[in-house]
């Protein structure tokens, strides 16, 4: 079954960063296409990423060095309503630590948040 079938609804479908490497295992696939499915460039928006700083109580530029986004980032994050280099490029791994934040820090407060964004190890191959 193709990936496109299973996730028709999805805007996009970024691509596994590992996808051809020969180091990769069953379980390094599984572990990329765990993370694909958190669909984390459609969930964070420019409007999410204000909440959390709001939550926070900090700026965006506060929250940017938090996170280690560069601050000319937050420009283009506010205009393009994306982390810039989110779909292919370093803006992942910031998809990633933003979603640990938001995990950590709004679980109790709203139900919109991924509870564990990490993958259940015992789980794979």
């Amino acid at each position: 079954m193709s990936r496109k079938r299973v996730y028709r609804e999805i805007t996009y479908l970024a691509p596994l960063p590992n996808e051809g490497s020969p180091h990769e295992t069953p379980a390094s696939i599984a572990i990329d296409v765990h993370y694909s499915n958190l669909l984390l460039y459609e969930r964070w928006t420019y409007d999410r990423f204000v909440r959390l700083c709001a939550f926070l109580r900090v700026t965006e530029y506060e929250m940017a060095s938090l996170v280690m986004m560069p601050h000319a980032w937050v420009p283009r994050f506010e205009r393009d309503n994306r982390v810039p280099g989110a779909k292919q490029g370093a803006g992942r791994a910031l998809l990633l630590i933003l979603t640990i934040l938001e995990a950590k820090l709004l679980h109790d407060y709203t139900r919109d948040v991924i509870d564990n964004p990490f993958p259940r190890l015992d789980k794979f191959p």
